[in-house]
């Protein structure tokens, strides 16, 4: 799959082939930890690397990921 260069693209929110599935959801409450895992293929990617989420309420197959509040979470610069 090629790279999203326009940053200004809907595609940069959840890429080209986005379809939201249920195992696509997490719910947390408020101060609750959640852990993440990257793949390995991520520790071979040259350059920096950026995790985001946000928060949304209502059912996922009618979510507008344009209109979502991204907040990052995670990030790895090294290379």
């Amino acid at each position: 799959m090629a790279p999203i260069n326009n940053v200004n693209s809907p595609d940069m929110a959840c890429n080209r082939f986005r379809r939201p599935v249920p195992n696509d959801v997490a719910v947390a409450r408020a101060g609750s930890d959640v852990t993440f895992h990257w793949s390995s293929w991520l520790y071979s990617h040259r350059g920096p690397v950026t995790a985001w989420l946000a928060r949304y309420d209502g059912p996922i197959a009618d979510v507008d990921t344009t209109k979502l509040e991204f907040f990052k979470f995670a990030e790895e610069t090294s290379m």
